[in-house]
């Protein structure tokens, strides 16, 4: 909805105890502010740039990878506020 997408799951518990159900958003778009930094902290060097240079554009790539790593997982568990005593349906 809007861009968002929505899962809504059971929460930990075993099969017949009650467990409550949860929901957590994803937005796809979210991430592409993420995707542009990594291409910036990637683009190619001049062919005489230092090893602080080379140094330091690697040490951009690995920051911008690992945030954009972080931007793509699904946001926390939120509890509906329903528990349910069935088991999850796939």
């Amino acid at each position: 909805m809007d861009g968002t997408v929505y899962c809504a799951h059971k929460g930990k518990g075993e099969p017949g105890i009650e467990a409550p159900l949860m929901w957590t958003p994803f937005t796809p778009a979210a991430v592409q502010p993420f995707v542009k930094a990594l291409e910036t902290a990637a683009e190619p060097l001049p062919e005489n740039a230092s090893e602080a240079e080379a140094a330091e554009r690697e040490k951009g790539i690995r920051a911008a990878s690992e945030a954009l790593a972080a931007a793509r997982k699904w946001r926390p568990d939120t509890a509906i506020g329903v528990d349910s005593p069935l088991p999850p349906h796939w």
